[in-house]
């Protein structure tokens, strides 16, 4: 997968660029909007880590651009009010994320993105469990499990990232759809979850903060 980061802050600019290209991604970067509409011009990306902010032409320049390309885009900028997600999600963006952020929490947003757009899937499976996401129905051992629906979205989140620590606030915001303190409400779904399908030692728990479904051995 080709990625195109455009983002002027060189610090920041360099840890996304080197953390993708660890986990095997083909990576361009500009540091102004010329030059990431010059990039986008060129070469066929597969998604856009784009900020707000940026000299020449902002991000929200470049979003009317993008769409006539059809690539995805994940917004990453300080701003981080209701009006700027909002705004932005108007003008198209798949996904939205405030800096300060999390590597691991970027990582499993630019997976869930690509893997969205690019390489959309019916079935999962994980251990013994099986999901056949278009009849929205779980299988553990070949019998069908019943699951809440959070439940049931918590559960396809973490198998979707599978080997990905995540937050709990990122959990929150994309199964709850809230960014509001309901960590306790979390705790329970997990507790319950690894109950229910036998993940114990699976679901690990990340001291201070969140939670990582490992890869099987």
């Amino acid at each position: 997968m080709k990625i195109l980061v455009i983002e002027d802050d060189k610090s920041i600019l360099s840890l996304i660029e080197q953390t993708l290209v660890e986990h095997g991604y083909d990576v361009d970067v500009a540091q102004d909007g010329q030059r990431g509409a010059d990039a986008i011009e060129a070469n066929p990306y597969d998604l856009i880590i784009l900020d707000v902010m940026l000299p020449i032409h902002s991000g929200y320049d470049l979003l009317p651009m993008v769409k006539d390309y059809k690539i995805p885009v994940l917004m990453l900028t300080a701003l981080g009010s209701i009006d700027d997600k909002i705004k932005a999600f108007d003008l198209g963006v798949e996904d939205y994320l405030t800096k300060p952020f999390e590597v691991p929490e970027l990582l499993a947003r630019v997976k869930v993105i690509l893997r969205r757009y690019h390489n959309p899937m019916t079935n999962l499976q994980y251990k013994n469990i099986q999901i056949d996401l278009e009849a929205s129905t779980v299988w553990m051992d070949g019998n069908v499990v019943s699951l809440t629906p959070l439940e049931y979205r918590l559960l396809i989140f973490l198998i979707e990232n599978t080997g990905i620590a995540l937050s709990r606030e990122y959990l929150l915001e994309s199964i709850w759809e809230t960014d509001h303190d309901e960590t306790r409400t979390l705790d329970l779904h997990i507790q319950r979850l690894r109950k229910k399908m036998h993940l114990e030692t699976n679901i690990r728990t990340i001291f201070k903060f969140g939670y990582i479904l490992d890869h099987l051995s």
